[in-house]
């Protein structure tokens, strides 16, 4: 269990940022936002990270390249897509994956198998669920 968990999710798309942040902060979780490589970059520079979840397709890089420069922070890398082709090509066997859409309670179920539960959950059932 790491406590407090550190997740950064990087997408171009800024409303469903905001529902992942909102989804995190209710389970447990302290979250950062980013747009693009650049500012995925910055915020990894900026604080340790645990986790980042990061859209395969974004405008201004690759998603294999971002996957190298989180791991290069030591940031564990949850994948998204909602282009299956993207997540075959780029998915290695150790890392997961989410197809867009999604489920909040599978973002939440992928980010505790990645991470583990966040700090002081009981294993109960999580937040904004039901």
């Amino acid at each position: 269990m790491i406590p407090e968990a550190h997740v950064l999710v990087v997408d171009d798309q800024p409303d469903l940022c905001e529902m992942i942040r909102l989804a995190l902060e209710e389970n447990g979780y302290a979250a950062s936002l980013a747009s693009d490589g650049a500012s995925m970059r910055h915020a990894l520079a900026a604080r340790a990270t645990d986790l980042v979840i990061v859209d395969a397709v974004l405008p201004d890089e690759a998603g294999p390249e971002l996957i190298t420069v989180a791991r290069r922070y030591g940031a564990k890398v949850i994948l998204m897509s909602g282009h299956p082709e993207q997540i075959e090509r780029l998915a290695d066997g150790d890392m997961p994956f989410l197809a867009k859409p999604f489920r909040i309670d599978e973002l939440i179920a992928c980010i505790r198998e990645t991470l583990g539960p966040a700090d002081g959950e009981d294993g109960s059932e999580p937040a904004g669920q039901g």
